[in-house]
């Protein structure tokens, strides 16, 4: 029997806020958090959604990692 497919939404900032802040990474491979956490689903896409930030003036190419 096949497994029943899911599309996940990510907010982006929320999800940084809850597994990277306070780490030294800056990098979530999102593909497979959600196959290890969804095993009983098939994930067949992951839509990525996040606000823009705006520099600040002590770190001035903010803006610019975050467009990376």
């Amino acid at each position: 029997m096949p497994k029943p497919t899911v599309i996940v939404y990510v907010d982006g900032f929320n999800l940084y806020r809850w597994a990277l802040v306070g780490t030294p990474y800056k990098w979530l491979d999102l593909e497979a958090l959600f196959s290890h956490t969804l095993q009983e689903f098939e994930v067949i896409q992951i839509k990525y959604f996040t606000a823009r930030i705006q520099p600040k003036p002590h770190e001035k190419s903010q803006h610019i990692r975050q467009n990376i």
